[in-house]
């Protein structure tokens, strides 16, 4: 009987152990599922931008006045366009990094066009500090007056159904402003068609880059965006104008719901809390360095976080110099 009884509490005891360890490890892996799996979307929608690029007659030379090419250029009424969010997005909650794009995603509100799966859709993400009243009906926002609203960082995704892709509307590159370039994701635009896609996502980094040379300096392959900045539009720079980054480096940081309600409690309601210094993934050259110390900070917190990185290639993309 003494024999059984040891067995039996030691069995007890490995039994417990497990089912917490098991406990533990489910409740980890389910906390960042979400956020996995909007990372593998994100990458899979990436690697499907483009910009139908093609060859046209130069016009800007001395000779264009009187209708005569000088030469050919790439040419593109399509647009990829990267930067940190607070350089160019008026609202002050979006942080870290976001990325535009188009890709032949088929997505239309019209039924009549459901079959065409080639159809062209803008897409964009970035990182937002918002309510969780965003996307509510509202007679539910209604009913939940006076209940505090929970404050997250969100992950979201801009989509502009086909019929109302306004891409086309801007002039060819370097006839207008940077401004109406980029209208096809103005404010407006961007609040009318972004959708949360997960919660708890703190960072997003988008890094353009080239494929490395062998035999040569790591930092060549940043030469296009060594500012994390690249946009298919600029005119002055014509080694970019007009074409697709061959790679891009995507690096998204996830914390736990847990730490999400810690820092809610920490801070005023609707200020987002500092967890990504701005001086932090400025320059592509110290990604590894400012990686690093993004992740000191929050272990030094306390915050269980993920980090998902990958180097996503895109398929239309032509490099040429």
């Amino acid at each position: 009987m003494v024999i059984l009884s040891i067995i039996m509490v030691a069995a007890a005891t490995i039994l417990k152990t497990t089912q917490e360890v098991w406990t533990t490890s489910w409740e980890r892996t389910s906390q960042f599922r979400d956020a996995r799996l909007a990372f593998e979307q994100i990458s899979r929608n990436l690697s499907q931008s483009t910009l139908n690029t093609y060859w046209d007659y130069d016009y800007s030379g001395s000779q264009s006045k009187a209708g005569v090419p000088g030469g050919y250029r790439r040419d593109s009424e399509l647009h990829f366009f990267t930067d940190a969010a607070s350089r160019f997005m008026e609202n002050r909650k979006a942080v870290t990094h976001a990325v535009f794009f188009q890709a032949t995603l088929g997505y239309t509100r019209d039924e009549s066009y459901e079959r065409l799966d080639g159809l062209l859709n803008g897409l964009g993400y970035f990182v937002e500090y918002a309510d969780n009243e965003y996307g509510k009906p509202k007679f539910l926002i209604a009913r939940e007056k006076g209940k505090k609203s929970r404050w997250r960082f969100r992950l979201m995704e801009f989509q502009s159904p086909t019929e109302f892709n306004t891409v086309y509307e801007a002039d060819e590159a370097g006839g207008d402003s940077a401004a109406k370039i980029r209208e096809w994701f103005s404010a407006e635009q961007i609040a009318a068609y972004k959708r949360p896609l997960v919660n708890n996502v703190i960072a997003l980094i988008i890094s353009p880059q080239l494929s490395r040379v062998p035999g040569t300096p790591s930092s060549s392959a940043l030469r296009i965006a060594p500012l994390y900045r690249y946009d298919s539009r600029n005119a002055s720079n014509p080694d970019t104008l007009n074409v697709l980054p061959p790679l891009v480096k995507i690096t998204l940081v996830a914390i736990d719901e847990a730490a999400a309600i810690r820092l809610e409690a920490s801070t005023n309601q609707g200020s987002p809390p500092r967890l990504v210094s701005p001086q932090w993934f400025k320059e592509a050259k110290n990604y590894e360095k400012d990686l690093k110390a993004l992740e000191q900070s929050l272990t030094e917190r306390g915050l269980n976080h993920r980090i998902f990185s990958t180097t996503v290639a895109i398929r239309s993309a032509k490099w040429s110099t």
